[in-house]
């Protein structure tokens, strides 16, 4: 996972959930990524089925067919105030080639 300010406007926060660094040979079959301790889905990618869902807040799939690791799922947070803090998660359904 990633975060940091979109397109530098340190008002709006990225998060972002990624394959990137997986193993080469590990096969991504698909992700999501949640928000807080009720681990409400903000997006989620079946690689299988190239099919993306995404809910409530502005957030997107990016599905790399070159490379699966590649593929992205980020949500951007506009409404965090200085002081605050939020926590996000990232789940990987994947399989390692032994």
């Amino acid at each position: 996972m990633r975060t940091g300010a979109f397109n530098g406007m340190t008002t709006v926060q990225q998060v972002e959930c990624s394959g990137h660094v997986l193993e080469p040979d590990v096969t991504l079959f698909g992700m999501t990524l949640f928000a807080g301790a009720n681990h409400d889905v903000l997006a989620y990618v079946n690689l299988r089925d190239k099919e993306c869902a995404t809910s409530r807040v502005y957030s997107a799939c990016v599905i790399d067919g070159s490379d699966y690791r590649k593929t992205k799922l980020m949500a951007l947070v506009l409404d965090l105030r200085d002081d605050e803090s939020r926590m996000y998660g990232c789940n990987v359904t994947s399989l390692n080639a032994f």
